[in-house]
């Protein structure tokens, strides 16, 4: 298969599972505009690093996915191969430090909000 079919169906499947859950919920009648835009509500600064934050995870959740599927078929192909082995390997590492760094921000967001809270900087 050339390169750019494969390019274009992996393109393909993230798109679909980019807009499956949306495509889901409009099927069923439960769609709210505030439901699917995280910006909404925003009264301080706060709430807006962690709405940027959220956008990310929503984002970067079907990527992470995809690369780990993505690191295991590396390991199918592999077949014993140890170049393709240390290849898949270190795929497979760096999506899981991508994980989590991508999980990990929101949680270190909160925690220096909360502390520039507790010294009162922040009212």
């Amino acid at each position: 298969m050339r390169k750019s079919a494969v390019f274009w169906s992996w393109i393909v499947t993230a798109i679909s599972w980019l807009t499956f859950p949306l495509l889901t919920a409009a099927s069923h009648g439960e769609t709210h505009a505030d439901d699917f835009w995280p910006l909404v509500g925003i009264t301080s600064i706060e709430d807006f690093l962690l709405a940027i934050i959220r956008i990310f995870i929503l984002i970067g959740t079907p990527i992470a996915v995809l690369f780990m599927i993505y690191a295991g078929f590396l390991f199918v192909t592999a077949r014993g191969n140890e170049t393709q082995i240390t290849s898949a390997k270190k795929t497979f590492f760096y999506t899981v430090i991508g994980i989590a760094i991508l999980f990990g921000a929101e949680i270190l967001a909160r925690l220096v909000l909360e502390t520039i809270k507790n010294i009162g900087v922040v009212p």
